[in-house]
Parts: structure tokens; C-alpha cells; sequence
């Protein structure tokens, strides 16, 4: 899975005229010109600072990034991976769960 990466001192710089509170979505982020496709998943990456309360939705934070949003009175959602076609088939069992899988089918 090949994430869209943005650091924090980005959305510090892009957003910083937004109200206390605002969401910080994919969709916003491709508006602004910091991603190219609404669509595809965004990491946060925890580089510089963040002084404004933004609530941020990304698919992944990084500790660093998760702790500074926080500290700035932010927060984080986490919006869940949609994964379709060939990814969907590859899924990691636990041995004993592909031993119940083998033996039903």
C-alpha cells in the first residue's frame, strides 16, 4: 500500500487561518495541494510543529505526529483502509485459523 506522506508542519502552514476545531480531511488536504488524490490512503508524519487545534482524518499517524496534533489540542480519526481487488485476497491467518480453513474446505 503506497501512502500519500504529509507532515504536520504542512498542515500547520496550509491551515493555519482555519477555526480552532476545524477537520482536516483527505479531501481537504487535496483542495490545498498538499496530496494529489483524495482517494488514495494519507500517512501524517510528525515533522515541525503544529500550534493550531485541528481534528485530522488520515488513513495512518506516526507516534510523533499523533502525540503533536494532541498536544496542540487537536485530535486524530483514523478512517479505515478500503482495500478492493487482488489486495482484498491477502490476509494474514494465524495458524490456527488457516488449520480450521483448511479443514472445512
Amino acid at each position: 500500500i503506497h501512502y500519500q506522506e504529509v507532515n504536520i508542519d504542512f498542515l500547520g502552514q496550509r491551515f493555519s487561518e482555519m477555526e480552532d476545531g476545524a477537520n482536516i480531511t483527505p479531501e481537504v488536504m487535496a483542495d490545498a495541494g498538499l496530496i494529489r488524490d483524495a482517494n488514495k490512503p494519507v500517512k501524517i508524519l510528525g515533522r515541525g510543529e503544529l500550534s493550531k487545534n485541528l481534528v485530522v482524518h488520515a488513513h495512518r499517524f506516526t507516534k510523533s505526529a499523533e502525540e503533536k496534533i494532541k498536544a496542540a489540542g487537536g485530535s486524530t480519526e483514523t478512517i479505515k483502509l478500503k482495500v478492493t481487488g487482488a489486495l482484498a485476497t491477502v490476509k494474514k491467518l494465524r495458524k490456527e485459523d488457516l488449520e480450521k480453513l483448511e479443514a472445512e474446505g
